[in-house]
């Protein structure tokens, strides 16, 4: 959805964009990492199955039928004092005058697999927006602009992972 994955991803890659245009030379690699959404995903293997089937006769009886089920992932914090989310804080403020509102993902989402068993500082950077995972899903375009300051001065400013 736009507020919960394309928002962050069309910011991060214009933060890049932006500061590669600039002539920017990081002090280490940058690297864009995004996903294939649900949808892609079911396309692009139903696509592949059809193949297989129209190929291999031992396919042929079987139909395909992609069913998505979901599980629960508990709520997760991570500390605020740790270094990199102290640096994501002063980058949001630094960019945007104002003071983010932290605290933990009182919803279940990845967080806590990317924390805890992970053990990687996990945060939610991204626009506002509404009617998540509806068709009419929504984000302020002005959070997107800001969120490429925010990733910009991040990326200059050379975020560091270590506590």
């Amino acid at each position: 959805g736009s507020a919960d994955l394309k928002g962050g991803i069309t910011a991060s890659f214009w933060a890049i964009k932006i500061l590669k245009e600039l002539g920017f030379k990081p002090s280490g690699d940058i690297i864009f990492e995004s996903v294939v959404d649900e949808e892609e995903f079911k396309k692009k293997f139903k696509s592949f199955w059809d193949k297989q089937k129209s190929t291999n006769k031992n396919l042929k009886p079987f139909e395909l039928e992609l069913k998505f089920t979901y599980h629960y992932v508990r709520p997760w914090e991570t500390d605020p004092q740790n270094t990199a989310v102290r640096q994501i804080i002063n980058a949001f403020s630094q960019y945007t005058g104002n003071s983010p509102v932290v605290g933990g993902a009182p919803f279940s989402c990845d967080m806590a697999i990317y924390s805890k068993v992970g053990n990687m500082p996990t945060v939610i950077l991204g626009p506002r927006g509404g009617n998540l995972h509806a068709p009419d899903e929504w984000v302020l375009v002005d959070d997107i602009m800001s969120l490429i300051g925010i990733f910009i001065t991040l990326i200059k400013q050379g975020l560091h992972l270590s506590n």
